[in-house]
């Protein structure tokens, strides 16, 4: 009977087609499908999932897009990041190696320079009549030459040291960056250190080939001849050591910014300020020689 019934819709569908103006459904009181209706609601769903998988495809080339693009900046700026390293490295190398130049040349000027000073010390000391006096005087200027020298060497193996850590730090500031974190703050900590690490080693340098002559007249003013060199040296001595405590203070500030980097300090070999070595020598010549 079903099957009757859908035949008979199918010949009143068909008819209606090729005479749409009798309304054959209407008269027959026959319900059929509104074909263009379907089809309009299956284009409309069709479309509306096109345009679904559209926007869904758009989203995710977006998405992949946006993924790329972050990669390819961190990858930009590690890059840069290593060079910009390089360069500083690079830079605090060839500084180093031009004082350590400019300091040999210097050395055979102060050989000479020194000696012709020793003469004329000499020379000068024979005309004092006062024998104490003369071995006080000479033994200050000895004091004086002996304890520059040592205590140049000893602020070199300061610097050593200094210069030791700061690679310690460098290594550390590598792994961070490798692993990546923002090294900005370290970097420019390094650059500080390393500049008050020259301005030490040019001051050391400098102390290193200086000679402290005492003005030698007459008995009389020989005292504060004395009294004005040994002042001298004790001046630039503290010199030197006012720039290597500033090295110090760099190594400390960049030993500090590279603990701010989470989990930088596990591996062992990370320094601490306490292991920064001292500058101060443990003894000086007299300032008020009794002559």
């Amino acid at each position: 009977m079903q099957t009757l019934a859908a035949i008979f819709v199918s010949i009143i569908t068909f008819a209606n087609t090729l005479a749409p103006t009798a309304n054959l459904p209407k008269v027959l009181g026959v319900q059929i499908a509104e074909k263009g209706s379907d089809s309009s609601e299956s284009t409309s769903g069709s479309s509306n999932s096109g345009s679904t998988s559209t926007n869904n495809d758009s989203r995710g080339g977006d998405s992949h897009e946006s993924s790329n693009s972050q990669v390819n900046t961190q990858l930009l700026r590690k890059v840069e990041g290593t060079k910009e390293i390089k360069d500083i490295r690079d830079d605090f190398k060839s500084k180093m190696m031009e004082l350590e130049q400019e300091h040999k040349a210097s050395q055979s000027a102060f050989l000479e320079k020194r000696k012709e000073i020793e003469t004329e010390f000499k020379n000068k000391l024979e005309t004092i009549k006062d024998e104490h006096k003369k071995e006080v005087v000479t033994t200050i200027d000895q004091n004086i030459s002996n304890h520059n020298q040592n205590w140049a060497q000893h602020w070199d193996e300061v610097l050593t040291r200094l210069t030791n850590i700061l690679d310690k730090i460098k290594s550390r500031r590598d792994k961070a960056q490798a692993a990546g974190n923002d090294v900005t703050s370290v970097n420019a900590a390094i650059v500080n250190a390393e500049s008050a690490i020259a301005a030490a080693q040019a001051s050391i340098n400098n102390q290193s080939t200086k000679t402290y002559s005492i003005n030698i007249t007459t008995d009389d003013k020989l005292g504060p001849a004395v009294s004005s060199t040994v002042q001298s040296f004790k001046t630039d001595v503290k010199s030197v050591i006012d720039a290597i405590n500033a090295a110090r203070r760099a190594i400390q500030d960049a030993i500090k910014a590279l603990q701010t980097i989470k989990r930088v300090d596990e591996d062992e070999g990370v320094p601490t300020p306490s292991a920064i070595p001292t500058t101060s020598p443990s003894s000086s010549p007299s300032a008020s020689p009794a002559v």
